[in-house]
């Protein structure tokens, strides 16, 4: 952890690292009409479940480059973790592949915690929480659950994600926008 405390961004030094990609799935937008909120910016829950990558679209941002280039990151990481889970690999093989994703939930939920008394987050010990009961489901599915079903785990592991990014940090997107005077 010193390279968060040096100011070096943490994921970019991870042996693995994780660009976009583009997937070929498109932004369902006229699809998600009838939906509402944040739940109108997921793909259909088949696109979830999918073994193809879900893409990242500008309307995930929050604003913060570090936060939304280890956003896409995560994103990319339990890409990956779906694929993987899909080729059936010894049990031992997803449980590394899962211990490297939490590391690296871990490494952005630091980031996005200092960030929030820098932009003067006032909702930061129920985003903790936040962070806190994901951190437990990750883990459930990662080191409890795996054996079970792997391809779901995965996929479940990957719509938590998608969901905090989308329910839980987009909320502080306006926060970061009047840090920055309103020039996002």
């Amino acid at each position: 952890m010193t390279e968060v405390r040096s100011g070096r961004h943490p994921i970019a030094n991870l042996p693995w690292k994780y660009n976009f990609k583009g997937t070929g799935l498109q932004n369902r937008g006229d699809q998600s009409a009838h939906r509402s909120g944040w739940s109108a910016m997921l793909p259909d829950s088949s696109s979830v479940l999918s073994p193809q990558a879900l893409p990242w679209l500008a309307s995930f941002d929050v604003g913060d480059d570090r936060i939304d280039g280890e956003h896409r990151a995560l994103m990319d990481c339990a890409n990956d973790l779906c694929l993987l889970a899909r080729a059936h690999p010894p049990p031992e093989t997803l449980r590394r592949a899962g211990r490297e994703l939490i590391a690296l939930v871990e490494v952005h939920f630091e980031s996005e915690e200092s960030l929030f008394p820098l932009i003067g987050y006032t909702h930061r010990q129920s985003h903790v929480r936040e962070h806190l009961m994901l951190l437990d489901a990750l883990h459930t599915l990662v080191f409890k659950a795996q054996d079970r079903d792997p391809p779901l785990n995965a996929a479940t592991i990957r719509l938590l994600l998608l969901e905090h990014i989308l329910r839980h940090d987009l909320d502080f997107k306006t926060w970061v926008e009047e840090a920055r005077g309103g020039t996002l």
